[in-house]
């Protein structure tokens, strides 16, 4: 299939799945090259610190013209799948062909998705960091360092913090055996209010 013909099915795809407004919003278009080249590459074991050094050195240049850059694009794709000996003709027609089974998948992630984000999901729970539950009062934290603790944590009314695994810390208070998860699901709409307490916080 000529470059044309795959453009036009994207195309068909693209308008079937999202309408007009989103198929045409460039910021959108732009987030999800990004994303679609950065999974590529951490497919091949490409490491995080080179991405991270591209990025400044990129933006510490001037700015391109955009077709000229399509195209530089195209070349180095093309170039980098026969480095990795894949068809890239065929990963093309393969993708269209599935995603053209997803649309309903794709809608329902597409809905979630925050408006005005660049991420293609809502923010999530820092499992390192301590949290207050407002509904429950609970406090939650992840304990690292013990290897029987797992994502099952102690939480009590008073805020103390302990290893679901050894229970060492443990300092009194009315005790809770909860997975952490559950706890991170209850606090997340607050999390995400932006309630949060420091490490060793109180209410």
């Amino acid at each position: 299939m000529s470059y044309s013909a795959f453009q036009t099915g994207v195309t068909d795809w693209l308008f079937q799945c999202f309408g007009h407004k989103i198929s045409s919003d460039k910021l959108e278009r732009a987030d999800r090259l990004i994303e679609e080249a950065l999974e590529l590459v951490q497919a091949v074991g490409y490491p995080e610190e080179r991405v991270k050094a591209l990025l400044q050195y990129v933006y510490s240049r001037p700015m391109g013209e955009p077709r000229q850059e399509v195209g530089g694009v195209m070349v180095t794709l093309a170039a980098f799948c026969w480095s990795y000996g894949i068809d890239l003709d065929e990963a093309a027609q393969t993708e269209l062909a599935r995603i053209w089974t997803k649309i309903d998948a794709i809608r329902a992630k597409q809905a979630a998705k925050p408006t005005g984000s660049a991420l293609p999901i809502g923010p999530q729970p820092d499992r390192n960091q301590l949290y207050f539950c407002l509904p429950c009062t609970w406090y939650a934290a992840d304990v690292d360092g013990c290897a029987y603790a797992a994502d099952e944590i102690f939480v009590d009314g008073a805020g103390t913090r302990f290893c679901s695994g050894c229970a060492k810390e443990y300092r009194g208070g009315t005790r809770h055996m909860r997975k952490l998860s559950s706890i991170l699901s209850c606090a997340e709409p607050h999390l995400n209010a932006g309630i949060t307490l420091p490490e060793g916080g109180a209410a």
